[in-house]
């Protein structure tokens, strides 16, 4: 029998407000027990923690603070937590949801030789640091072509899989409502700007409102929500607070509206009220209308279009037959593309297949044809120095340097003299710095670059006589310069 695959999951929230957190519960519920075993890291206590642990998973609680800090002491302590898991509970597998946690989780990755795959649920492009989460990860799955696109131009390893977000179909059936005179609308969902929700309210104003009835239920941004309340004071509407299980609400109306602006995935509330047969009017952004397809597009409207959602909305107010039609073809498109236990089959699929190119590298490894620094050092070895050099003092000192000058990780242009391997400045690389490397001895200069280029990490190579006057293009340059191993190999005036 083969031995069963052990993923750590590491999540950015520990609430099931978020669309985000609601799939991945839904992924380690229905993740196959039998071949995979599941682990969870959150901030702190919340109801996914409750929810996972209820499955017998084991949970950690780990709060990974913001590397932009420069908070030397908490980052390494969430570094060390993180590796004690690792380590601990032998871990096979790196699923993370978000580039915080994907930043922390890619670089243990690269030091223990663990694969990392991100699960992407944004269409934002996050422009730098897009490249980085590309370089610290071995896979990708988005949850639309929507969200894959944003990293068309960065992709030529075709490392990015689409496994659409999942729901229980034997949870979210359709019932029978009796209808009545009223049409009622649902928004359900996270309340902020970027979801629209205040064209909702100005369309039913302009909609017959004694015959139309709007809820909005969810949590958010408290000053944009007494903004909309303020808004509908004259119209029939109800807020409700935020629920963890909303399908009953949403049976409840007719219609659901979601005005989102940008930035959806692929929103969970689509695909939970066509699973239940009910109509959804959407903003026509990418992820809604990959979610609602084709034979549902008449139901999309521009985003921030008034006159366009008050056009659908009195087209179903005045022909209610409208949703009996469609009843079937939405609840059809939901069992063919979003069935939650089809899904994270597919998604099994990519775990399997990367522990399989994993364990195909180990023994080609083992094997020593595969050796990208050749007559050097082994990426296993070049993981320990990784180590080593992460806790020694020198890169301590450096740290708190950078720390005192306030220059992001991304924006830093650092330079290492007598290079060597260039271990020390591969750690600041792979945090986003821009790396020079700067050495007397080209053979040296080729081997870091062989080292950097098996990390994926971009840096540029200057041969230099450190004794000698630097390079023009080197003047004014830097924010940083480091060196170490180098002077003790002088003495006497070249050591001063």
């Amino acid at each position: 029998m083969c031995e069963k695959i052990r993923i750590l999951f590491i999540s950015s929230f520990s609430s099931l407000k978020g669309g985000g957190q609601r799939s991945l519960y839904l992924l380690i519920k229905y993740l196959d027990k039998n071949r995979f075993i599941p682990f969870l890291i959150v901030p702190q206590p919340g109801e996914l923690s409750e929810e996972v642990s209820k499955l017998g998973v084991k949970v950690f609680f780990v709060n990974f603070w913001r590397i932009r800090t420069l908070n030397v002491f908490f980052i390494v302590l969430s570094f060390v937590k993180l590796i004690k898991i690792i380590r601990q509970e032998k871990i096979d597998l790196i699923h993370t949801d978000s580039p915080r946690q994907t930043l922390y989780g890619g670089i243990v990755g690269k030091l223990f030789s663990i694969p990392v795959i991100i699960h992407l649920r944004v269409a934002d492009n996050l422009l730098w640091l897009d490249k980085i989460l590309y370089v610290l990860t071995d896979s990708m799955i988005a949850v639309s072509e929507a969200v894959k696109r944003r990293f068309k131009s960065i992709d030529r390893r075709n490392k990015i899989y689409v496994v659409y977000n999942g729901v229980e179909l034997d949870v979210f059936v359709p019932l029978e409502r009796e209808r009545d005179d009223i049409l009622k609308i649902g928004y359900f969902g996270r309340i902020e700007e970027r979801k629209g929700v205040e064209i909702i309210i100005d369309a039913v104003k302009e909609v017959n409102n004694e015959r139309v009835e709007l809820v909005i239920q969810g949590d958010g941004d408290r000053k944009y929500m007494q903004r909309l309340r303020d808004k509908a004071s004259d119209i029939n509407v109800v807020f409700r607070n935020y629920k963890k299980d909303i399908g009953d609400d949403i049976q409840g109306v007719d219609v659901v509206v979601l005005p989102s602006l940008y930035g959806e995935g692929m929103p969970r509330i689509i695909i939970e009220t066509m699973a239940l047969g009910k109509v959804v009017i959407a903003s026509d952004i990418p992820s809604n209308r990959e979610a609602l397809g084709k034979d549902l597009e008449e139901f999309l409207f521009k985003p921030k279009d008034k006159i366009g959602l008050i056009s659908l909305l009195r087209k179903i107010l005045y022909n209610r037959e409208i949703l009996e039609e469609k009843k079937h073809l939405l609840r059809r498109r939901a069992e063919e593309l979003f069935d939650i236990r089809i899904n994270t089959k597919k998604i099994e699929t990519i775990y399997t297949k990367i522990i399989k190119n994993r364990d195909a590298k180990k023994r080609y490894m083992l094997s020593q044809e595969w050796n990208p620094q050749k007559e050097t050092y082994s990426q296993e070895e070049m993981n320990e120095r990784i180590r080593k050099t992460i806790f020694s003092r020198h890169f301590y000192h450096v740290i708190k340097l950078i720390q005192r000058l306030h220059i992001p990780y991304e924006k830093l242009k650092i330079a290492e003299v007598g290079c060597g391997t260039g271990t020390f400045s591969l750690i600041l690389g792979l945090l986003g710095a821009e790396v020079t490397l700067i050495d007397f001895n080209e053979r040296m200069l080729k081997i870091a670059a062989q080292i950097f280029h098996s990390y994926h990490c971009k840096v540029r190579c200057i041969k230099a006589d450190c004794l000698g006057s630097p390079p023009p293009e080197l003047n004014n340059y830097f924010d940083i310069a480091v060196s170490g191993g180098l002077v003790e190999h002088f003495s006497g005036n070249y050591r001063m």
